[in-house]
């Protein structure tokens, strides 16, 4: 058994997955790299699920977080 960590932009009705790289570099580096969203606000979930075979086999915990409105300038 291993465990992987998905992430997912949520606006309103819309899920959109986000690739680690997006996730770092929106909060560890402070860029704009959901730019896509300025100015609006969203939510982030974080999801840890159990893997078989690298694929997502069972959810063991959601994180959500509000994060408000998004950095950036509209793409």
């Amino acid at each position: 058994m291993s465990i992987g960590i998905r992430h997912f932009v949520v606006d309103g009705e819309n899920v959109e997955k986000m690739s680690q790289k997006k996730r770092q570099s929106f909060y560890i580096k402070q860029e704009n790299s959901l730019s896509k969203y300025a100015g609006l606000i969203i939510d982030i979930a974080d999801i840890c699920v159990e893997l078989v075979d690298r694929k997502a086999y069972k959810i063991i915990r959601i994180d959500w977080r509000n994060q408000g409105k998004s950095r950036g300038q509209p793409a």
